[in-house]
């Protein structure tokens, strides 16, 4: 049997943490993720996608795929996004752009020379 994974989910200033096995598949996590939600959503209206970081491009995955023929490891980060449906037809419509924003630390007071040392 495989040891559990842990994958870390991000949409927006949001971060979920996930247990799965490196032999499910995209589409299980993404029904696990999707009960997580406090708004009832259906497993075929999230994408998770991987980001590049070195072309700046995210790469949505297949549902029948893998964890561990992705080479998703512990740690791994996926990035989650929304059919956004058309009102007239719900069949028409665009995934949520992934949009994530640059870590912003909480408090900047520190005075400067302390920044990024122990204090006892």
């Amino acid at each position: 049997m495989s040891p559990t994974i842990y994958i870390r989910i991000k949409r927006h200033r949001t971060t979920w943490f996930l247990e799965a096995n490196p032999s499910d598949s995209v589409v299980a996590v993404k029904t696990r993720f999707a009960a997580l939600l406090l708004e009832k959503t259906d497993p075929r209206d999230v994408r998770f996608s991987i980001h590049n970081s070195q072309t700046n491009v995210y790469t949505p995955l297949e549902d029948g795929s893998m964890l561990d023929q992705l080479g998703l490891k512990n740690e791994s980060v996926l990035f989650a996004t929304f059919w956004i449906s058309n009102e007239a037809n719900a069949a028409e419509g665009k995934w949520e752009i992934p949009e994530v924003p640059e870590f912003e630390p909480l408090h900047d007071d520190e005075p400067a020379d302390l920044k990024g040392k122990a204090v006892a």
